[in-house]
């Protein structure tokens, strides 16, 4: 109840109301809402009336407040023995004194971003900016990243970063936040440049935090030497540190030397209890046990989203294991071989017999999911991420609904846009059990077949594949994603879905650059920059003839994708179609760069390019 109205509140006291003024408001807000949800008589309305007044007047006095340098106004001292502040007549000590040792409902440190998150935009600039609490600022500035406001952080906190030489360890979340932004915004020579310029500063921990950042930087490029180096330079100039320690085994774990991880885990784990840091030491170990996905499951473990509980409640139902015998009986299967020779190949085509048809108009009629078109995946999936409860329901009424294509893709389309990055572990691992339930189902029904997405019935079990690869990647699972891709490149290898490429580069990244040779030979001629990958995998299989042929070729044909791993430092260029970008122009060849630099330079074939001298002919138009 009180949260609905605390962003009013918030704003109402940013604009400096008087003590009394705001305690009427809040109190006469929230008891129209209370009595709005359950009636009380006179006598327990008064009692929540005052407590509510207690409330209102706890958030105005510790309510950080701009005009006072950010401080709290703090509140008049109650005499015992003086009228209540309330007016009911009775001494203080007789009436709202009871309420003194209430806790308040909210920390310091949301008061603080609460309060930048309204005050007026003049009390965030020029000269008013340094009287803003540093660490409160840099809180404000990642919830601003999370939700997507990255022009907000960048606009405010830039001032602060322009002249570095005022700048203390209370900046340093400041700066994290800033460096996300600009690199959420693709304006990597800024980033780079700051970084370097922090990496010089007297502060200690300003440096190391610039320093730990140039290491993860160059790992992320190949540079795995120079990684090292500063590594060992940072950890002498402040070796107690801790983010050092969870530092050392990511490029351990990096590199793929997951044995060393594992024992140095431990050591490092110890020095991080000596310090009282428990938690630390934890992950420490969990890193080198598990690998990196560990980081992110202890991270984002809390799941406080009802649609999000209610999704994972849907795949606790999920029936195990899969009754093959109920699924064939709902689907008629025909498999006929096609091609000549060795290209011979069994292609099946899947139909829901009568039973599983009506029982897919009956979903469709409770649940209106509206499909993506093509081979996209979110759907509009709105109305059923608000009915999963009732959606539970209707699978334990009809349980043979567990094996409908139709109702899969819809649940999986849900999993899948209630799912990102940093949510919570149980919320992926729920999306997880209902992606292996469907692409169960899917295998079960093609068998040894090609499973073709040119036919429309096949689309929403392929769909659901798809969406499995995506949360493969969310979890940073790459075995899953090694399994999904080559299951969907055999049920349809026509590719629709562009699988091939992420395929390929997951080969190039374990090192198995045979496999992926042999991936990109089953596609001739396809679209750039495939040459350009098979250039790489032709040098890593010390092939180096053809690859300079293969090299050169691509080369004279899309020049920007060669160009665009040259710099060590690259801007993202402006996106010139939301839908997409063209092949061959600069935005293609950036994410290009993105997805296989480290590679080219990692094992020396950026520098055995460079040496080949290919020439810079006039870029051919974009297609």
């Amino acid at each position: 109840m009180i949260q609905d109205n605390i962003h009013i509140a918030i704003a109402r006291l940013m604009e400096g109301e008087s003590l009394n003024d705001f305690c009427d408001w809040f109190v006469q807000a929230q008891m129209t809402d209370a009595q709005a949800m359950n009636a009380m008589p006179p006598v327990a309305a008064s009692d929540v009336a005052r407590s509510l007044r207690h409330v209102a007047r706890q958030l105005w006095g510790q309510l950080p407040y701009p005009p006072l340098r950010w401080r709290a106004r703090g509140l008049p001292k109650s005499d015992r023995n003086a009228p209540c502040h309330c007016g009911s007549g009775l001494k203080f000590k007789q009436c709202c004194a009871e309420f003194e040792h209430m806790p308040f409902p909210l920390e310091p440190e949301s008061l603080q971003m609460l309060a930048l998150e309204y005050a007026d935009p003049q009390w965030l600039t020029g000269d008013k900016l340094k009287e803003v609490p540093a660490v409160a600022l840099g809180h404000a500035a990642m919830a601003w990243n999370d939700a997507g406001e990255q022009d907000r952080t960048l606009r405010i906190l830039s001032p602060w970063f322009a002249d570095l030489k005022s700048l203390n360890e209370r900046h340093e979340m400041a700066f994290d936040a800033f460096v996300d932004a600009l690199q959420q915004h693709g304006q990597e020579l800024e980033r780079r440049d700051l970084i370097d310029r922090m990496a010089q500063h007297p502060n200690k921990a300003l440096a190391t935090a610039a320093r730990t950042r140039l290491v993860s930087i160059l790992a992320n490029q190949g540079e795995m030497d120079k990684a090292w180096q500063l590594f060992q330079e940072t950890s002498r100039f402040n070796p107690n540190d801790p983010q050092l320690w969870h530092l050392e085994l990511s490029l351990l774990m990096t590199q793929g030397r997951q044995e060393e991880a594992r024992l140095r885990a431990p050591l490092l784990a110890a020095r991080a209890r000596k310090v009282g840091m428990d938690d630390l030491a934890e992950v420490l170990v969990g890193m080198a046990e598990e690998g990196m996905g560990f980081l992110r499951d202890a991270a984002f473990d809390e799941v406080d989203d009802p649609f999000e509980e209610s999704l994972i409640d849907l795949a606790n139902a999920v029936p195990e294991p899969l009754d093959v015998q109920t699924l064939h009986s709902l689907y008629t299967v025909k498999r006929s071989p096609q091609g000549e020779g060795d290209a011979r190949v069994n292609v099946a085509w899947v139909e829901p017999v009568k039973k599983m048809a009506d029982l897919n108009r009956r979903w469709q009629r409770t649940f209106a999911v509206v499909k993506p078109e093509m081979t996209w995946f979110n759907g509009d999936v709105d109305n059923l991420i608000e009915a999963l409860p009732e959606a539970q329901e209707f699978l334990q009424k009809h349980p043979q609904a567990w094996f409908s294509a139709e109702v899969l893709d819809d649940v999986l389309m849900t999993a899948y846009a209630l799912c990102d990055d940093e949510s919570p572990a149980p919320v992926l691992d729920a999306a997880q059990r209902l992606a292996d339930h469907a692409v169960a189902v899917l295998q079960s029904l093609a068998g040894d077949a090609q499973l073709h997405w040119t036919v429309q019935a096949h689309r929403p079990l392929l769909r659901c594949l798809a969406i499995a690869v995506e949360l493969a990647q969310m979890q940073i699972d790459e075995e899953s994603a090694l399994q999904y891709l080559t299951l969907g490149l055999a049920l349809n290898p026509n590719d629709n879905h562009g699988w091939r490429t992420t395929l390929a580069t997951l080969y190039m990244e374990r090192g198995d650059y045979q496999h992926a040779l042999n991936l990109m030979a089953s596609y001739p001629q396809d679209m750039p920059p495939a040459e350009h990958r098979r250039a790489l995998a032709l040098f890593n299989l010390d092939r180096k003839p053809e690859a300079e042929v293969v090299l050169r070729e691509a080369h004279q044909a899309h020049p920007l994708y060669f160009k665009a791993l040259l710099p060590k430092v690259m801007d993202a260029p402006p996106s010139t179609d939301e839908r997409g970008y063209l092949l061959g122009s600069e935005e293609a060849a950036w994410h290009f760069r993105i997805e296989s630099r480290h590679l080219w330079v990692s094992t020396g074939a950026l520098a055995w390019a460079q040496g080949l001298q290919l020439p810079d002919p006039k870029p051919a138009q974009a297609s």
